[in-house]
């Protein structure tokens, strides 16, 4: 903890801009301020102080955790406001406590018996942990010394020199001699036998390190184990040993399990161990276990009972957060053995790699070790020409925070810089860490020569006087101060600073600078450039400036160098005002203006971009249809002019560019053409599998025939959608693209070069297009079977179409899903939720359609195998021949042939189609064998359709398949589509529905969460019924819709065009009428809605008035003291009376001119109660307070507080009072002078 001093000057302010849009209040930084703050603005205030910080995943200086998953963050949140000491309210969480204790006991071997069991505590760090852990080991100590009658007052613990300073602390708080093991040049840990010889009969504990804070190393836990075990035996004494294994407790049992350091040790009586470092939680968190009971004394646990029940507690702090216990937890059981062990081998690599980049410098020499934490340290081989504390100082300009420190005693000549690898610290951030170290090693040899000269040029001038004598440290220091100054030397060659006195300094001159200026635009040349210096320097001639508000303009020679601005004819080369960038192998500096989409200015309307969001476009082609109208005839013209004088091919290519120009992607024409394509390619993809139904099997003859009909109607259909496809193909020839390269820098630059655009179609998909437009069924049913094969030829069919549809098929959907996904390399096709819905519809349907389609062809293949086995076991002749049928008429040839009768009555042949016979093992396709036989292809396709939707929703559970090995991977191709169609299509579909009851589920949600709530606070059942009410009446005024959130997110000007639009109801005040824009617009900011159920009061008697209601909907009643009631409904203000208020209380001040309010508020002397449930928007004192002090002058005019008060139902019935009450004392008084009349 840092120690701070109060300041006896308050004075010092901070200005919160941020307080409102129409003011600045100065805030006191080191007083209590006066007067409340909004709490946006104090966010703000301190969110921006902050913001100077250190990046806390770049401090490599620290071993504390700096990321976790935002599932920790949330459950950290949720508990941020339990305080762990109250066990009795917050059970679970204690128990989550010991659940962790007992993981970490196990993690470290705890001896977990009847005879021992293992006991810790949770605490804020390991700081904390080892001072219970200390006073432990010195009350047990002390009580043996007790009891043997020897003096206790002379306590001692030996560590090392490395231990961390927590150990010093502890021995300065509690009174302990602190023996510390000197290091040595070479060795940075403690020294066992060293410690050992430091052992006394006063010694309470031996202190190792597991992971030393200097260099990571892990100390010979099991050495000074064994040592003092025999030191223990030779004297008598029972010495123990404690192990701080705050940074390596995490890290040893998972990388190290072999490694014996823990409980395994007899003499190890307690651990600790920082959750917060590589137990991977936020800092705050520390354990600490010992062995057994025993080993912590009775007297240090105390016991409180006056929160509930009794409680045993040991800790040095009372109040603890719960926080970072839960977040404990999280990591044990979210991570587990494998996930931290995962984690710290990932540390390892990274500061391997760490390791060998920094040994590349050969610069450095490594301090750290391989085993221990995965920390680096470092030190210089060679000091002469800079420091480790310099190049910690300049890596903070890269926002590295690198710790440089010198050694313990004894090695304290030794500076070492170090960097401690967390999970959160990744590869390419240790790669950008080495490139940056070397950085600043050029930076600092680059000073080397120069500070060498300066130091020798002082030594010179002292060598004439005294000599004086300096330190290492001293000499270092004069080292770094002349690196400073001749940095700033660099920085301004002709600033020089102050070395010695007596040196004759240069004046500063036109190119002198304090600060970074950008090079100069224009100026002529016999013009000097003069720039001014930050503060009083300056110079009186007054500078030539270029207006900048415009575009940047090229310089004409023969305009002196001036800026062409208004001789646009005359301009060659527009300035970029940015750096040039590297754009698909050219530099874009070197494209012109000229150059950039010249061939998309040729295409008229096909150029223009229909995409409203489109960021890639130019501004030029977010045009309309019409403004190219009166250009067309000009343009046509201009074309015929040009063709009339060129001939031969650069005719043909600009007639063909004229009918064929460049188009832009997002162009109406170009969106409308995709969704007919991805129409044609919905139908093409649909038509491939209808191929499979050609085939059949003609039961009567036992063989296979081919509808040639219907496969010539295929063919010319599937040729439509081949010709569709080229024709596609041809437009990426033509269709101008976003370089992909282009999106790094920005949006996206167009691309309408046309050998550009060739090039990249060539070298993405084109093979595939190719591949895929190739009409190979076509050819196969139409040309190479009826010419090769002959009539017979259905089976040698059946094999050619099975391969090469099946073949073309794959790339097709390859490239066809992107397209019926929605989206191509243009933009979205469909972007409507329903279109969407159809298309994941569609593509179940065809998943069912090409499975079926297989099923069928498939089961067809097996009736064939079926008829050539049958065929084998008759021995009939020819019986080959007679399988296949061929075009399907009755072929008379077979009649020729004796055998012929014989097929048709074999046995054998006529099982294939009793599939009750068993004699084929069909499998799963049994029902196919009969299917096949069905001569009408509506028949056979729709019922394939069907069993293709039965497969893919059951996920083939009702199929068992035979021992065919194609049939059980056909199986389970069904069974993979089938759950990835679950998981995609219908996973989409339901998320689609879903979002039609979104609301409705969270409003479940959320009453669930509220009795929840209700039931643990224990609420009564008429206020739960109230609290019910008014969380249905929330709903269903505001949808479930954070409307600040929206409004937030949205442009300052929108945001006060929709206050304006539904807050228009504040104009039916009369006084809102009379406001101007600025004073309605400060009253839309601050109104926030407000929702009331019936029988809510408002305001009641003797309360006072917070806040000022405009009432939407619903309707209240006002109730006077006098008992006068006054209805209120849409449209009507109550609690008005506060804005009067406000205006008669405030005066002015006269020195400031700032407003000051009476620090006590209103009473109301009324009651306001709803009399339905009531939607309204407030307006809070506070916002009163401030929009009064800002308009308060134009609200004291006399006519505006006479608006207000006339309106008023509140100052109407207050006025209407006090005019009965004067009328009633006129009548009183009338009454007493006539009756006195009449006595006299």
């Amino acid at each position: 903890m840092v120690l701070s001093a109060a300041r006896r000057d308050g004075s010092d302010t901070l200005d919160s801009t941020f307080a409102s849009r129409y003011g600045r209040t100065p805030l006191p930084r080191f007083k209590l301020p006066e007067r409340t703050t909004p709490r946006d603005a104090a966010y703000q205030i301190i969110n921006d102080e902050l913001m100077l910080d250190g990046n806390p995943r770049l401090n490599l200086a620290s071993f504390v955790t700096t990321w976790m998953e935002p599932e920790c963050d949330k459950l950290m949140m949720s508990a941020i406001n339990k305080n762990y000491v109250d066990m009795d309210e917050y059970p679970v969480t204690t128990d989550l406590q010991n659940r962790c204790v007992s993981m970490i006991a196990h993690l470290f071997n705890a001896p977990i018996g009847e005879d021992e069991t293992a006991v810790g505590v949770g605490t804020v760090g390991s700081s904390e942990a080892i001072m219970l852990a200390g006073l432990a080991f010195k009350r047990k100590w002390q009580n043996k010394r007790k009891a043997e009658g020897k003096p206790y007052d002379k306590p001692n613990i030996v560590t090392g020199a490395n231990v961390q300073v927590c150990w010093e602390k502890f021995a300065r708080y509690f009174e302990v001699e602190l023996k510390e093991v000197k290091l040595s040049e070479g060795f940075y840990v403690m020294d066992p036998v060293k410690a050992v010889e430091l052992v006394d009969e006063n010694t309470i504990c031996v202190a190792a390190i597991l992971g030393s804070t200097l260099n990571g190393e892990f100390e010979d836990v099991k050495l000074l184990n064994e040592l003092l075990t025999k030191k223990n035996e030779e004297t008598g004494w029972d010495t123990p040993i404690h192990v701080d294994a705050a940074s390596g407790g995490f890290i040893a049992p998972f990388l190290y399990p072999d490694l014996e350091w823990d409980f395994r040790l007899p003499l190890v009586k307690s651990i600790n161990v920082s959750g917060h470092k590589y137990g991977l939680v936020y800092a705050g968190v520390g354990w600490v276990v010992w062995r057994s009971k025993e080993d912590l004394p009775e007297e240090l646990i105390f016991h409180i009972n006056y929160l509930g029940a009794d409680q045993p507690t040991f800790t040095l702090n009372f109040s603890k957060g719960s926080s970072q216990i839960i977040a404990q937890y999280y990591q044990f059981i979210r991570l587990g053995f494998e996930g931290y062990k995962n984690i710290m081998e990932n540390c390892m690599e990274n500061a391997k790699a760490l390791r060998e980049g920094i040994e590349k410098t050969g610069r450095f020499e490594i301090v750290s070790k391989d085993i221990g934490v995965p920390l680096v340290a470092f030190a210089l081989k060679d000091s002469s020409t800079c420091t480790v504390f310099e190049i910690s100082e300049n890596l903070r300009r890269f926002g590295w925070i690198v710790p440089a420190y010198t050694m313990p005693p004894n090695a304290e000549h030794i500076a070492v810089l170090r960097v401690v690898v967390r999970e959160d610290l990744s590869r390419s951030l240790v790669e950008r860490l080495i490139a940056d170290i070397q950085k600043v090693l050029a930076d600092l040899d680059h000073h080397a020569s120069k500070i060498i000269t300066a130091m020798s040029l002082e030594s010179a001038e002292s060598s004439k006087g005294d000599v004086v004598k300096m330190t290492v440290k001293e000499t270092q220091q004069k080292s770094c101060n002349l690196r400073w100054l001749l940095k700033m030397a660099d920085q301004n060659e002709h600033w020089v600073p102050n070395l010695q006195t007596g040196i004759e300094h240069k004046k500063f001159t036109t190119r002198s600078s304090s600060m970074s200026i950008s090079p100069p635009i224009a100026y002529d040349e016999s013009e000097e450039a003069v720039l001014f210096h930050t503060g009083p320097l300056g110079n009186q001639r007054n500078v030539q400036l270029l207006p900048m508000s415009g575009p940047l303009y090229g310089f004409d020679k023969k305009n002196n160098g001036r800026a062409s601005r208004f001789n646009p004819g005359k301009q060659r080369n527009k300035s970029h005002a940015v750096m040039p960038e590297e754009f698909g192998g050219r530099d874009r500096s070197d494209i012109s203006d000229d150059e950039k989409n010249r061939h998309l200015m040729k295409s008229g309307p096909l150029a223009i971009c229909n995409n409203p969001d489109c960021v890639e476009c130019p501004a030029d082609y977010k045009m309309k249809p019409k403004d190219y109208k009166q250009s067309a005839s000009y343009e046509k013209k201009l074309r015929r002019f040009l063709l009339d004088e060129v001939n031969g091919w650069a005719r043909l290519r600009e007639l063909f560019n004229s009918y064929f120009p460049i188009m832009n992607p997002h162009t109406k024409q170009v969106q409308r053409w995709n969704k007919f394509f991805v129409i044609s390619c919905l139908v093409a993809i649909f038509i491939d599998p209808l191929f499979f139904f050609l085939l059949s099997v003609r039961k009567s003859n036992k063989c296979i025939v081919l509808d040639w009909s219907l496969a010539t109607a295929i063919a010319v259909v599937r040729s439509l959608t081949d010709v569709v496809y080229l024709f596609h193909m041809i437009l990426q020839f033509r269709l101008a693209y976003v370089a992909p390269e282009s999106r790094i820098v920005g949006a996206g630059v167009l691309v309408d070069q046309p050998k550009r655009i060739a090039i990249h179609y060539l070298r993405g998909y084109f093979i595939i297009d190719v591949f895929v437009v190739l009409p190979l069924p076509q050819l196969m049913i139409l040309v190479l079977i009826p010419k090769y094969v002959g009539s017979s030829s259905a089976n040698y069919a059946k094999n050619l179409l099975r391969a090469t549809v099946l073949l073309q098929y794959i790339p097709r959907i390859f490239r066809f899903l992107p397209l019926l996904a929605g989206q191509s390399a243009s933009g979205f096709i469909f972007e409507s939720a329903w279109a969407n819905f159809v298309i994941n519809l569609l593509m179940f349907v065809l998943a069912g359609h090409v499975v079926g389609s297989c099923w069928y062809l498939f089961g067809l293949q097996r009736v064939n195998q079926c008829l050539r086995d049958a065929c084998s076991l008759s021995k009939i002749s020819n019986c080959q021949t007679f399988i296949d049928c061929g075009r399907g008429a009755d072929n008379t040839s077979f009649d020729s042939f004796p055998s012929w009768v014989d097929w048709k009555n074999d046995s054998n042949s006529t099982a294939c189609f009793n599939s009750d016979d068993g004699g084929f093992d069909y499998g799963i396709y049994q029902y196919a064998v009969l299917l096949t036989t069905k001569h009408s292809i509506i028949t056979r396709y729709i019922y394939s359709l069907f069993w293709g939707f039965q497969q893919i929703s059951t996920l083939a559970g009702n199929l068992t398949p035979s021992y065919f090995e194609w049939e059980v991977l056909f199986t389970m191709a069904i069974v993979g589509l089938g759950l990835l169609l679950f998981a995609l299509l219908i996973g989409n579909m339901q998320n689609f529905l879903q979002a039609l009851g979104r609301r409705r589920l969270e409003m479940q949600l959320r009453r669930r969460d509220v009795e929840q709530w209700m039931s643990h606070r224990r609420l009564p059942e008429g206020l739960r019924r109230q609290v019910r009410r008014a969380e249905r009446f929330s709903w269903a005024a505001t949808r479930g819709i954070n409307e600040e959130e929206l409004l937030e997110n949205l442009p300052e000007d929108i945001q006060r065009d929709v206050r304006r639009h539904y807050f228009q109801f504040i104009k039916k005040v009369r006084i809102f009428t009379l406001m101007d824009e600025p004073f309605l617009d400060a009253i839309c900011e601050k109104l926030r809605q407000k929702l009331y159920i019936e029988g809510s009061h408002v305001l009641y008697k003797g309360g006072t008035v917070e806040k000022m209601i405009f009432i939407v909907r619903g309707k209240m009643e006002s109730i006077e003291a006098d008992g006068n009631t006054s209805p209120l409904s849409e449209g009507d203000v109550c609690g008005e009376e506060l804005l009067t208020w406000y205006l008669e209380y405030s005066t002015v001040h006269k020195e400031g001119g700032k407003i000051r309010f009476p620090g006590q508020r209103l009473p109301s002397n009324r009651m306001v109660k709803c009399l339905t449930n009531v939607e309204a928007f407030a307006l809070s004192a506070a916002d009163i307070e401030e929009v009064t002090a800002l308009f308060s002058r134009y609200l004291r005019n006399p006519r505006i507080q006479g608006v207000i008060r006339y309106e008023s139902p509140y100052w109407r019935n207050m006025a209407a009072n006090r005019i009965q009450v004067a009328w009633r004392y006129r009548q009183r008084r009338e009454l007493t002078r006539s009756s006195s009349c009449i006595i006299q």
